[in-house]
């Protein structure tokens, strides 16, 4: 008679631990993402009581007449054609149309919309690297990193630069794109690739440097270069040559090519071109803001809305020491080339800094895209710890910075509501100055 109950316990032991959220690979990987939404919707719901600012906030959106009349036939055909604000993107437009419609000129509506995207973005980089590197751990600590780091608070909290977090989601999109696409090379997927990397286009041009990230991440972890990387560990991809790798992103280049041009035509019907720096100084000012980019990754102190050009007044001292920096952290990267994720991290970090040297000052938000790529490189750090048939010992990824990050996040975020009332106060500035917050 005792027996049965004994029975009855062990029959159920099975059950339980297959309700258990890490029961199966599949089902730890839905709580993770979950949990990386949740996260990021507790910590930015404070800016959901924020107002709109004058800064850009008034010409998206609150004063913007076919923004505020919701996403028609007419808003679509106005955004597909518009140069305004010194850019061509589309897909911002319908955006902030669509939130228009959804929520009126409500700003919580608004600052919903932008930091459910940030979170989906969080979501999009965890699974890439949980799939492409097959570390499911030290990608939700990357992603977790990304969707914490307050650098990004400016593009998430900020409505006009939807602009960020909307293309970010995009440039992720392709990435993910393009690895179903090596898995099995053709023309249907390829067009998923194309199209998406049109859609980030279409949302902000700053993801002109996508092909050559594809590139880089032939050589890791995709592991597609024939000769120059092993294959991948973890994804059935087949290796070609290099040349022809490159030739596949011809039709990608061109995408970027006419973004660019519509681009160069808008920034000059704005009057945003103007007269470029000397060389040496935006040289200057490149190497500084690379390291500046560095620092704040590191360190993320002093954030503020804009910036100001410091290329005039930068010493050569700073500059000396930023330049020996990239040099000293290049140098060890070369060394140590055989492990392809150190690499690929750090080109792609260099890929996307392109404000210094073009005579513009560092950009807080250009950070949502920068940020992922200085996160992609701590993930190859702690992701990448490990080659076929060898066990490589992984580095730690600055774990304190997980435990600082809310804290440096909601102290912004209070700073933030501070700025928004000052800012809502005064004339806006110079149209030097706008024309650089509008990039």
């Amino acid at each position: 008679m005792a027996s049965a109950p004994v029975r009855a316990k062990q029959s159920d032991q099975p059950l339980a631990r297959s309700w258990a959220p890490f029961a199966s690979p599949e089902r730890r990987t839905l709580v993770l993402c979950l949990l990386l939404v949740a996260f990021t919707l507790v910590l930015y719901n404070r800016a959901t009581h924020f107002s709109f600012i004058n800064y850009d906030d008034r010409s998206y959106v609150y004063e913007n007449v076919h923004v505020r009349a919701g996403l028609s036939r007419n808003t679509i055909w106005w955004a597909l054609t518009s140069l305004d604000e010194a850019n061509w993107h589309p897909l911002t437009w319908m955006s902030h149309a669509l939130d228009c419609q959804l929520f009126h000129l409500n700003p919580a509506g608004h600052h919903f919309t932008s930091i459910l995207l940030h979170g989906l973005n969080g979501v999009l980089l965890f699974l890439l690297l949980a799939r492409s590197t097959g570390r499911v751990g030290r990608s939700f600590f990357v992603a977790t990193l990304f969707a914490l780091h307050p650098m990004n608070v400016e593009s998430v909290v900020w409505i006009a630069e939807r602009k960020n977090v909307l293309s970010t989601t995009f440039f992720f999109l392709t990435l993910a794109a393009y690895a179903w696409y090596a898995l099995k090379p053709g023309w249907k997927r390829y067009l998923a690739v194309a199209g998406l990397l049109a859609c980030g286009l279409a949302s902000k041009p700053m993801l002109v440097t996508t092909p050559f990230v594809l590139l880089l991440l032939d050589y890791w972890p995709l592991g597609r270069i024939e000769g120059w990387t092993t294959a991948s560990d973890t994804l059935a991809i087949r290796q070609s040559r290099v040349g022809r790798l490159i030739l596949e992103k011809l039709p990608l280049l061109v995408l970027v090519a006419a973004s660019s041009m519509v681009t160069l035509r808008a920034q000059r019907a704005a009057g945003a071109l103007g007269l470029s720096p000397p060389f040496s100084e935006r040289l200057k000012n490149g190497i500084y803001s690379y390291a500046t980019y560095l620092w704040k990754a590191i360190c993320p102190e002093n954030l503020t809305l804009f910036y100001t050009y410091a290329g005039h007044s930068l010493s050569l001292g700073k500059v000396f020491l930023a330049a020996a920096l990239l040099i000293a952290i290049t140098w060890f990267v070369l060394k140590r080339r055989s492990r392809g994720h150190l690499l690929l991290g750090w080109l792609w970090f260099g890929s996307c800094d392109r404000s210094g040297a073009s005579g513009q000052s560092s950009h807080g938000r250009q950070v949502c895209l920068h940020s992922s790529n200085r996160r992609f490189c701590n993930g190859c750090l702690g992701c990448g710890g490990h080659r076929r048939g060898k066990k490589v010992r992984a580095w730690p990824v600055r774990g304190p910075c997980v435990l600082c990050c809310p804290g440096a996040i909601d102290h912004h975020l209070s700073a933030g509501r501070i700025l928004a009332r000052h800012r809502n106060g005064l004339e806006p500035r110079a149209p030097s100055h706008r024309a650089q917050l509008r990039s």
